[in-house]
């Protein structure tokens, strides 16, 4: 069988601070906010579902792509996506479920549980979150596939759970042609933080977020380039574009 073919598609960019990535840096920085496509053959499978319109003014996400205008330019149609892997609930990450109307969503009991229990009281914790009372309703509709911790999505495609950003972070480890891949989530925001080991500050749980950006290293054989983080502009270096926004990545 052959390898999963990994895209990235941008869908907007914020002007942002860079020590929203890394405690002590200074100056401005733009975050890129993306879908991940994989596909093989026939099959395709998303990480996160990218982001809607009230979530990106909510955020001051500016040159928003909707996903639906995204996955079209790779000949997708969003009635064809069946599983989304989701990297953890945070809505800039998980929010455009209705694009999606065929789709299951893959989530670790963790998040879950932070995010619908007790500490859904303390604005601090939950701040971030994804639309809960709607994940709930995918929930009570049969749509929410929870999962905890490490497990096989599919035949070349393995979820680890990496906490650290939240609880129940997880990265997709991606078994291309050319080897395996890390699709990072939130654990890992930029190339900076994984070269300097040093989490966002926004993690739930900065030892655990060191721990597994090493493990993440440890998957691909320790170089960096094989991994990717989820907001740095840095990643499409790493890839072709091959359509407008839209990049195959090696």
């Amino acid at each position: 069988m052959t390898g999963w073919e990994i895209y990235c598609c941008r869908l907007g960019t914020r002007a942002t601070l860079a020590s929203r990535q890394i405690s002590g840096d200074t100056g401005p920085r733009t975050s890129v906010y993306l879908l991940w496509v994989l596909r093989r053959g026939d099959e395709v499978v998303l990480v996160d579902t990218g982001v809607t319109e009230p979530e990106a003014a909510k955020r001051g996400i500016t040159d928003l792509v909707a996903p639906k205008i995204a996955l079209g330019r790779l000949g997708i149609d969003p009635d064809q996506v069946e599983r989304v892997l989701v990297s953890h609930l945070h809505g800039d990450h998980f929010c455009a479920w209705d694009a999606y109307p065929r789709a299951r969503f893959l989530v670790q009991h963790a998040d879950l549980e932070f995010f619908s229990g007790p500490y859904a009281r303390f604005p601090s914790l939950v701040r971030n979150a994804s639309d809960m009372a709607g994940v709930m309703t995918l929930n009570y509709q049969g749509r929410i596939e929870v999962v905890s911790g490490d497990v096989p999505a599919d035949s070349g495609l393995d979820l680890v759970r990496t906490g650290g950003h939240t609880p129940g972070s997880q990265a997709v480890v991606v078994e291309t042609a050319a080897g395996p891949r890390v699709i990072c989530g939130d654990v890992a925001g930029t190339y900076r933080t994984i070269a300097l080991l040093e989490p966002s500050p926004l993690s739930t749980s900065r030892p655990e977020a060191v721990v597994a950006m090493d493990r993440l290293l440890g998957l691909v054989g320790g170089d960096a380039g094989h991994l990717y983080p989820s907001h740095d502009l840095q990643l499409f270096e790493h890839g072709s574009e091959i359509a407008d926004g839209v990049f195959r990545m090696r």
